[in-house]
């Protein structure tokens, strides 16, 4: 859709994405000027945020492109694991040594010869047992879209175990074979776990929205005990860092991101009361984030400092021996010399610590 600004004209599309809020992300793009058939991109945003993102709040909210619909239903995204399901044993077989493109761990692949069975029996057999754990765990099997792979419509991806025991190292497809209203299914093609993620993704979170189980389940002790009283033992025990208990409260739930502007640095998960550094010596507190050991981070001190979450705010307080920069959205600089001083954060603040690249404060 259009979204005319007081200076520009802009194009707004719904890529499907979202954000960490669950947000639309939207991409942005104008017509070049110079070639009416090209399209420039000029940002990726979610509504009233970053500069295209305020414009977008202009519009109406049912205005908005929706993202496109890959079900009609909701019953198409799960499978009807009761149904008939047929197996083509040997063209999966023939999957497991794709040129240059195997879908399985390579030491998978050479193990593969010191089966005391048959391959052709071992893949049955992974297949069988696959089918049995789905059908007791249906949700395990989400629901992908097949043009990624090479398939129509709605398919299903079944994770399989043929030569690890600790985790799948193949993914194959359930394609729907359905005729006269009666659920069928069949099994003929082994997909790398990289495309099996892509298609996922297109339809819903990978997750399947159930990770706040996996979160429940972490914090409780295996006897049946809530495990938080020992959590919280430890976190007060960790160095007289002046947490309260309060503190130690807000950086289990308080939760931001923290992403290098070389893209070789792995983005960082940052709680209230992380700490960020290098860590230069085994003596002394260590830092909970613990930047790389390369050319830019020389300056940085093993405690360059320290985030913390006061109910939505966050700010960062100095403990380095060199400065901070901290560069806000309205571009306004900051720099932190004095050990303790602090600055309040925003998300899209850019951060340098001593000399690093530029890091990105956001969700």
């Amino acid at each position: 859709m259009r979204v005319q600004g007081p200076r520009e004209s802009v194009y707004a599309l719904n890529t499907g994405l979202w954000d960490s809020s669950f947000s639309d992300v939207y991409c942005m793009a104008q017509v070049r000027e110079a070639a009416r058939d090209e399209w420039e991109m000029k940002a990726f945003c979610t509504v009233g945020r970053s500069r295209y993102g305020r414009l977008l709040s202009t519009v109406d909210e049912a205005a908005l492109p929706s993202r496109a619909s890959y079900a009609q239903r909701g019953a198409a995204l799960v499978a009807s694991l009761d149904a008939p399901i047929e197996l083509d044993v040997p063209a999966i077989q023939n999957g497991l040594s794709l040129d240059g493109k195997n879908t399985v761990a390579e030491a998978g692949l050479r193990a593969r010869d010191e089966l005391s069975e048959p391959i052709e029996d071992a893949v049955r057999r992974a297949l069988e047992t696959a089918i049995r754990r789905a059908r007791r765990l249906p949700l395990s099997v989400p629901p992908a879209w097949g043009p990624v792979v090479g398939m129509q419509g709605i398919v299903f991806c079944l994770p399989l175990w043929l030569f690890e025991q600790e985790s799948a190292d193949a993914i194959t497809v359930l394609e729907p074979t359905s005729a006269n209203g009666t659920d069928s299914y069949r099994i003929r093609t082994l997909i790398s776990k990289e495309d099996a993620l892509l298609a996922m993704r297109i339809i819903r979170p990978v997750d399947g929205g159930l990770a706040w189980i996996a979160g429940l389940n972490d914090g409780l002790d295996p006897r049946g005990q809530n495990g938080s009283t020992a959590q919280k033992g430890s976190t007060a025990q960790k160095g007289n860092q002046g947490d309260s208990e309060s503190s130690a409260s807000a950086r289990s739930l308080a939760r931001a991101r923290l992403t290098c502007a070389d893209s070789h640095v792995a983005p960082f998960i940052i709680r209230s009361g992380n700490t960020v550094g290098m860590a230069r010596r085994k003596k002394g507190e260590q830092p909970d984030i613990c930047l790389p050991s390369r050319q830019g981070f020389e300056a940085v001190s093993q405690i360059q400092g320290r985030f913390l979450a006061k109910g939505p705010s966050w700010e960062f307080v100095h403990e380095g021996s060199n400065w901070t920069l901290v560069v806000h959205g309205d571009h306004r600089e900051v720099v932190l010399r004095e050990r303790g001083s602090r600055e309040k954060l925003s998300y899209g603040d850019k951060i340098v610590f001593s000399g690093s690249p530029p890091f990105a404060f956001g969700r």
